[in-house]
């Protein structure tokens, strides 16, 4: 049996009893020994620590993406699983942007960008911001071979099709019998439109 006081407890300060103001709790299960507890928080860090989804999840959560990484590439060999594949398409994606430009680290950025894209190319996110890396990086064949994957993704992307527009005006090109033209508002042809008799 074991005693807990609740409360701010000050002996002679308050008068009645500890008891009947509710402030001593008796407890009749036994306690678990201090020790005990430190040894199952241990377990359960090595626990977390073998298992890499767990690793990779915490180091992404820091920020670490580098450590997330590498605990999420070694879970992706164990069992190659969408989810696993989705996580590490997304930490790609956030140290490729960083890389490219926070620290302006181009192409590790590009490569990462790049990476993200090809493992879950059904997010239109990743296509689109490694053709606007490229389109930065001046590449407008490479930038519109990714607005059009973003656009295959999701046809109503009109930030990738406005960018795949001003791309193909930028190579001198007519862009009104492409589809992504065709993806653009009314009123943003009619803004463009005479651009493209240039």
């Amino acid at each position: 049996i074991r005693f807990t006081i609740r409360g701010n407890w000050v002996p002679g300060r308050m008068g009645g009893s500890n008891a009947a103001r509710g402030l001593i709790c008796i407890h009749s299960k036994p306690t678990v020994k201090s020790g005990q507890y430190a040894r199952r928080a241990k377990a359960r860090a090595r626990k977390a620590a073998a298992n890499p989804m767990i690793r990779g999840q915490q180091a992404f959560q820091r920020g670490d993406y580098d450590e997330a990484i590498a605990a999420w590439e070694q879970a992706r060999q164990k069992n190659p699983s969408s989810p696993v594949t989705t996580a590490l398409a997304e930490v790609y994606f956030r140290r490729g942007l960083l890389r490219f430009h926070r620290y302006h680290q181009h192409e590790a950025g590009l490569s990462d960008l790049d990476k993200a894209a090809r493992l879950v190319p059904g997010d239109p996110r990743y296509a689109y911001h490694l053709g606007l890396a490229h389109h930065h990086q001046g590449n407008l064949d490479t930038a519109l071979i990714a607005y059009r994957l973003a656009l295959d993704a999701d046809p109503a992307f009109t930030r990738a099709a406005e960018l795949a527009t001003l791309a193909w005006l930028e190579q001198g090109k007519d862009p009104t019998q492409e589809a992504p033209w065709k993806a653009l508002p009314a009123e943003r042809q009619a803004e463009l439109r005479p651009l493209a008799r240039l």
